[in-house]
């Protein structure tokens, strides 16, 4: 979810990884150029839509449009906005997270300048580090779960 050169970015990184990737930008116009293999979607989000994991997004013209995951890449957005949106506890503009980078929603996780705590580069690589190893593990967990 972005329409500038942040959210561009973050699909030609995306794009050798999926069958498929969108840039949804929210109403917005984009403002970079898209890689030629990556779906654009101008419309304004409704919702998010799963159970246990993002499923998809709902636009509020009705068109639903299946995903395996969602990435915000809106450069300036903050943490409580994004928090409040998914639903996940946040206070004083901080995503809540346990010393993994867990939040309060199984399988998202949070590090960094969006959790409380000093806004310092080497704390941010440190708790990204244990919030990535955390994912790592929640990951295989769910692999084996389903094979």
């Amino acid at each position: 979810v972005g329409a500038g050169q942040y959210a561009m970015h973050e699909a030609q990184t995306l794009v050798p990884l999926v069958a498929k990737c969108y840039v949804l930008s929210d109403g917005e116009e984009l403002s970079a150029s898209l890689p030629d293999n990556v779906v654009h979607i101008p419309d304004k989000l409704a919702k998010v839509t799963g159970d246990d994991r993002v499923r998809g997004v709902e636009t509020q013209s009705g068109k639903q449009i299946a995903l395996d995951g969602l990435f915000i890449a809106l450069g300036q957005a903050g943490a409580s906005a994004f928090a409040a949106a998914l639903g996940l506890p946040a206070q004083d503009g901080a995503i809540e997270t346990d010393a993994a980078g867990r939040t309060a929603i199984k399988g998202i996780f949070a590090a960094g300048d969006c959790t409380p705590g000093i806004l310092q580069v080497s704390r941010a690589v440190s708790d990204g580090a244990n919030a990535a190893t955390a994912a790592i593990t929640y990951i295989r967990e769910k692999r084996k779960v389903r094979v």
